[in-house]
């Protein structure tokens, strides 16, 4: 909901109570038959709805900056393995190694081994594009309530008789967001080297990926130098669009003050505890690209995720009430609701649902008994 419909329905809801507060005097004098309309058991049940706005969703980018390539004297990192020294300080091989068999997120490439190939590959790319943390901005809800509660007892304050009791209710409400985000590098290089298979005119069957070796082996040796590099370099775009849908359903209790301004009208509080259940879910569809093909781009597609999570908080609502009869009346109010935040990780981002506090308007009936 945008900043003017927000406060539309804000100055719609007041101007409703308003409205009910003047117009009340006027419906009395008009009806001399008229008593205190006070329910005659305590009981009630409220049902409206509410707009709440304040909660946010944003992703936050995880995945660290792709570590140096390296040197033949320190190894090699690469996005689908690594070659580095083992304990024996060979200076040939090592048993010291591993591979993934695939490619990264960033980029595609053929199998790192063919079977009946004689080198496997390995592929490293720098400063190549990725759309980083995403904010998706300020959030509404909008949704449905029911509370049902009793009196407990009276007090006075002056001349005014005040009621309080305890309520309990449910609320439902959804919330969404969506963004689509690029960026881009001017420089992104990807580097392969192939390292032998060959042995003494043979050629050797590496393990089947993924496979990570140790430092102390005794493993699969492979050669600690390249037997070829290969360096291509090409301008590089990626995009991100990023969908956050959650369901959210609170329960809450806690005790409510009445006081009478009239024989019709009155103004209500409550407050309590509230925990709330988002279900949320969240979609990204994730591609790079390079300028002239020249290295393999990577469309991930689109993948899913979802997470349930009960979160506690309080919960203060303002009501003012006019009473048709001594069963049906309607009420406005506002109220604000706070909550813990959700995170959940997904594809090397962090998605976060966070709701801190939230305010809005209520509208609705009352039913007494």
């Amino acid at each position: 909901m945008n900043s003017f419909s927000l406060r539309s329905a804000v100055l719609t809801a007041l101007g409703i109570g308003s409205l009910i507060t003047t117009a009340a005097p006027g419906l009395l004098a008009q009806s001399p038959q008229l008593e205190e309309l006070s329910p005659e058991t305590g009981w009630f049940i409220r049902l409206g709805g509410f707009v709440r706005t304040g909660a946010k969703m944003s992703l936050k980018d995880l995945q660290a900056p792709s570590p140096a390539l390296g040197t033949p004297g320190t190894g090699f990192t690469y996005d689908n393995g690594f070659v580095k020294p083992d304990a024996s300080g060979s200076a040939t091989d090592t048993y010291n190694w591993g591979y993934t068999g695939g490619a990264s997120e960033s980029h595609a490439s053929a199998p790192q081994y063919v079977a009946g190939g004689t080198t496997l590959n390995f592929q490293h790319l720098a400063n190549g594009a990725r759309v980083g943390s995403v904010d998706l901005g300020d959030q509404s809800l909008f949704g449905g309530q029911i509370t049902s509660g009793f009196e407990i007892s009276r007090f006075k304050i002056g001349r005014k008789e005040v009621k309080w009791g305890f309520e309990a209710g449910y609320a439902y409400s959804t919330v969404s967001a969506s963004a689509n985000a690029q960026a881009q590098s001017a420089n992104a290089t990807l580097t392969t080297d192939a390292y032998s298979l060959l042995d003494g005119g043979g050629v050797l069957v590496p393990p089947q990926a993924p496979f990570i070796g140790s430092a102390g082996g005794p493993n699969f040796l492979l050669p600690r130098t390249p037997v070829s590099s290969t360096s291509i370099t090409a301008a590089s775009t990626a995009s991100l669009t990023a969908a956050m849908d959650a369901n959210v359903h609170s329960l809450r209790v806690g005790p409510w003050f009445e006081l009478p301004v009239g024989k019709r009208t009155s103004v209500s509080f409550s407050l309590g505890y509230v925990t709330t259940l988002a279900d949320a879910e969240l979609r990204l569809t994730e591609s790079t690209v390079y300028a002239g093909n020249a290295i393999p781009g990577q469309n991930l597609g689109t993948t899913s995720y979802r997470r349930s999570e009960w979160v506690p908080g309080a919960y203060a609502q303002l009501r003012a009430t006019y009473m048709f009869t001594k069963m049906i009346g309607a009420y406005v109010g506002a109220e604000v609701q706070w909550n813990k935040d959700i995170h959940f990780v997904a594809r090397s981002r962090e998605a976060d649902l966070r709701f801190g506090a939230t305010f809005g308007g209520v509208l609705g009936l009352n039913l007494s008994f």
